[in-house]
């Protein structure tokens, strides 16, 4: 017989053959915590089923902690190098410290339910949830296919969803206002570009002069920086690799700056550590992303502007170029999305303000300027 029953105090308990060891030695395996003896029968049953249909797992001993450690190890020669600074923070920030202590094999959807409850009493927002759940039904996932558990626990959990944050931006008074305050500061150059071609954060400060041609008025988007600033990675996706026509004023504000920086290169002599970056330290060395958003927090104090985030430099300009009238596809271009659709999505809230002023000008364009309300009542 492959198994049998015992009771253990109040509870009841199996011991199973599961096979032979190299040296041919008998090997079993105890499974125990079963209420009554009819429920311990049928899980006997179950993992019997399993073994003569090869579909048995034998559980690991090993704990959550040390198994993410080893699937980041893994992840890290198959990520990009943002995707797995992200993947890195959230497992020493979250996961290893409320689960790495439970061992693989012992998890349950109760302790993940529990686990992103915490997240959200410490005021997380649920799209920092979701990512975290995502990591861990990925990972888990994969220790499915190594056999080290039968199944996924995440798989049946359902985290917080993630709310669709409405769209924050500035009008073309408010650009103008915050442009003047922030024109003495050294870093004036970064939230210029990003209010003129909608370059996100990490590629502004990704950005090389030799990525510019100020003849031709284009900047050719190509790199980002990590969360931390210490090193350059790839971009989201691939249509954010992309070309951008620069405005007129833009090309005038680089010139200004890569001025400015040839005389801080010339004043530092050797000790000038030139990376060829066009938002850098006095010392030629890349700017955080963290330091950036400190100085662009600091402007918009002083500016008493709608509090806004960087990011959100990006949608004033999508959003002032949708207001011009100009193409959605253009739009799409500028801001590296893959489709136009993402597009039309995330600025659906101009829309119908837009389809009226497409009307307006299609009547005057075929028949005139039109009277007003006034007149038509009369």
């Amino acid at each position: 017989m492959r198994g049998h029953i015992r009771q253990r105090g109040n509870k009841y308990a199996f011991v199973l053959d599961i096979g032979y060891d190299e040296l041919g030695k008998r090997r079993q395996k105890w499974f125990s915590g079963y209420d009554t003896k009819p429920k311990a029968e049928k899980a006997m049953r179950q993992k019997i089923t399993e073994l003569e249909s090869g579909s048995f797992v034998e559980p690991s001993t090993e704990y959550l902690k040390d198994y993410f450690d080893h699937w980041l190890k893994i992840k890290k020669e198959q990520l990009k190098s943002s995707t797995y600074d992200t993947y890195m923070r959230m497992v020493k920030n979250h996961i290893k410290p409320k689960i790495g202590h439970i061992r693989i094999d012992k998890l349950k959807p109760a302790h993940l339910d529990k686990f992103y409850g915490e997240m959200k009493k410490k005021n997380l927002s649920a799209g920092s949830i979701q990512k975290t759940h995502n990591i861990i039904k990925t990972a888990l996932n994969q220790a499915v296919a190594y056999g080290n558990i039968g199944r996924n626990p995440a798989l049946v959990v359902k985290p917080p969803r993630s709310k669709q944050r409405d769209i924050q931006c500035w009008d073309e008074e408010q650009v103008r206002t915050f442009l003047d305050i922030a024109r003495e500061e050294r870093e004036f150059i970064a939230f210029y570009l990003a209010l003129t071609t909608g370059m996100r954060q990490g590629e502004i400060l990704g950005l090389k002069w030799t990525d510019i041609n100020l003849e031709d008025k284009k900047i050719i988007i190509e790199r980002t920086i990590s969360h931390d600033g210490k090193s350059f990675g790839e971009l989201k996706t691939k249509t954010s690799k992309r070309s951008v026509i620069l405005t007129n004023g833009a090309v005038e504000e680089l010139k200004k700056h890569f001025l400015m920086i040839k005389k801080e290169r010339i004043k530092k002599g050797e000790l000038y550590e030139n990376k060829n970056l066009v938002v850098c330290t006095k010392n030629g060395t890349q700017i955080t992303p963290r330091n950036l958003t400190r100085t662009w927090y600091m402007l918009l104090g002083k500016s008493e502007l709608p509090s806004i985030r960087f990011h959100d430099l990006r949608h004033t300009h999508a959003t002032l170029l949708l207001k011009q009238g100009v193409h959605p596809k253009i739009v799409s271009e500028r801001l590296g999305h893959s489709n136009v659709r993402i597009t039309l999505d995330t600025y659906s809230h101009l829309l119908p303000g837009l389809q009226e002023a497409a009307a307006d000008k299609f009547d005057e364009f075929l028949f005139g300027p039109s009277k007003n309300n006034d007149e038509i009542k009369k």
